[in-house]
């Protein structure tokens, strides 16, 4: 599909590729999604395919005090509130494996 819920859970990010990488997904957060190397079997996702909401939340929740010690109170309701299922996602992956593996 052009559009995609993921699971994401990552402060860190790729802000330029290589001119051998191929951008194959971004979001408002994050510019680069899923990326590939040209004519090569090499890609990865910066979301988490492996991950549906209930995991991605209870990861959320583990690293609460760490990984989101930047954010209010506020935040962190708001953020537990958003975690939704991402159908196309687990629809997506195999095809980002055959894509990658032919």
């Amino acid at each position: 599909p052009t559009e995609f819920l993921a699971q994401m859970g990552h402060k860190d990010r790729a802000e330029n590729l290589p001119k051998s990488i191929v951008n194959l997904a971004s979001s408002e957060l994050c510019q680069f999604q899923a990326f590939r190397i040209s004519d090569k079997p090499y890609g990865t996702f910066q979301f988490h395919p492996e991950l549906n909401p209930e995991d991605n939340r209870r990861r959320f929740i583990r690293y609460l005090d760490g990984y989101a010690s930047y954010m209010s109170e506020q935040e962190r309701v708001e953020t537990l509130k958003r975690f939704r299922k991402s159908p196309e996602m687990e629809q997506l992956f195999p095809h980002f494996v055959k894509l990658i593996f032919g």
